[in-house]
C-alpha cells in the first residue's frame, strides 16, 4: 500500500510540475499576446523615425521622457499652429545622451526643438 501511495504521489508532482507552468505560460500569452518590453519599445522608436522622416519641409520635433509622452497632444499643437509636428519622446529610462542623440538622428535643419525637462 506505501508503494501504491509512492507512485502515486510521484505522479501527481511530475504533472504539476509541468503543468502548471505550461498552464501559467500560456495564460500570460493568451491574455496578453503583447511582446517583451524591449521589443515593444524598438518597435516604438522605429515607428517615430519613420514618421519624422515622412514630413516634408520644417518640424516641430517634442523630445523627452514620460513627462512629455503623456503631458503633450502633439496633435493639437499641429492643428492650432498648422506646422508639422512629432514627439519623439521615450519613456523606458534611458539617459538624456541617449535620447538627445535619437532626436538629433530625427531632425533636420530649420526643425524647431522642444525639450521640456522636469527637473
Amino acid at each position: 500500500m506505501n508503494r501504491k501511495k509512492s507512485k502515486k504521489w510521484s505522479k501527481f508532482i511530475i504533472i504539476t510540475f509541468f503543468l502548471v507552468p505550461a498552464l501559467y505560460y500560456s495564460l500570460v500569452y493568451f491574455t496578453y499576446k503583447r511582446p517583451i518590453a524591449a521589443l515593444t519599445f524598438n518597435l516604438l522608436f522605429k515607428k517615430k523615425e519613420r514618421y519624422a522622416g515622412s514630413l516634408k519641409g520644417h518640424k516641430i520635433v517634442f523630445g523627452g521622457g514620460s513627462n512629455v509622452i503623456y503631458g503633450i497632444r502633439t496633435s493639437d499643437v499641429e492643428n492650432k499652429l498648422k506646422i508639422p509636428t512629432v514627439n519623439l519622446s521615450m519613456s523606458a529610462g534611458l539617459t538624456i545622451g541617449y535620447i538627445l542623440k535619437f532626436i538629433k538622428k530625427n531632425v533636420n535643419k530649420g526643425d524647431i526643438v522642444i525639450l521640456p525637462y522636469r527637473v
